[in-house]
This record gives C-alpha cells, sequence and structure tokens, in this order.
C-alpha cells in the first residue's frame, strides 16, 4: 500500500481510490474502494471490483481498539463471521482464488504455509515410523 492509502486510515476522514495489481507492466486485477472513518472510532471500506466477470460490491465493517502505547489500532470486522453473528475483529481480509467475496482466512479456512509444512513433516515422520513397526 502506498503512504497516500495508509495515511487515508485515520479516524474522521473519508477517502476513495482505486488499488491496482500488476504482473510486469500488465494490470492484473483492480479494486475502487471508499474508506468512511468519519464515525471516529469506527467506519467501513466499500469495496467495488469483478469476480469471474461478476462485478461485485462489498461493505466491510472496521472497528478500533486502543493499544497500550497510545493511539487507535483499525481492524476489519470479518464478513463471513459477521453474517453467522459473531463479532471476529481480524487484521486482514483476503480474496482467494474462486471466492468471490473477501473475508478472514479462518473464514476461507486458510492454513498458513507453515502449518501445511509441520503437517506433512508429521505425516512423513508417521510413515516412517511404521515403516519400522
Amino acid at each position: 500500500a502506498s503512504e497516500a492509502t495508509l495515511a487515508a486510515l485515520c479516524a474522521g476522514s473519508i477517502s476513495s481510490g482505486t488499488w491496482t495489481w500488476h504482473s510486469g507492466d500488465a494490470s492484473i486485477g483492480s479494486v475502487r474502494y471508499m474508506l468512511n472513518t468519519s464515525r471516529g472510532s469506527s467506519g467501513s471500506l466499500r469495496l467495488d471490483y469483478t469476480v469471474s466477470d461478476m462485478p461485485t460490491s462489498q461493505t466491510i465493517e472496521l472497528a478500533t481498539s486502543r493499544p497500550n502505547f497510545g493511539g487507535l489500532r483499525w481492524w476489519f470486522v470479518c464478513p463471513a463471521f459477521l453474517a453467522r453473528h459473531e463479532r471476529r475483529l481480524v487484521r486482514c481480509v483476503c480474496l482467494p482464488s474462486g471466492q468471490r467475496y473477501f473475508a478472514s482466512r479462518a473464514a476461507h479456512r486458510l492454513n498458513y504455509q507453515s502449518q501445511k509444512d509441520s503437517r506433512n513433516l508429521a505425516q512423513f515422520i508417521g510413515r516412517l515410523m511404521s515403516d519400522f513397526a
């Protein structure tokens, strides 16, 4: 994210723009956004994008907490958990391949690569041990 984008995330502001992804010189995707934090310690992020040739709009609620060192820490309220009447604050939201809406890693049931590696290692060790049994 650019400094201008990061600077826009402060209480009491409204900003908009477009985030674009590139591969070399080619644009491979973009999302239009409108960030509204005019309510002070809460806000919303509206996203407009296209998935599989389907125009999609999504509004993600924002919340804040107050760290011990001062200021505000902004969080996304995971839309998938909110739809289940559970308010889960998350640091980031993502849009995996094959999905239409942004949500947290937990909602999309995504693992970190290290979790996959450790599971594969455990399975490998289990197979090794069974070979010697």
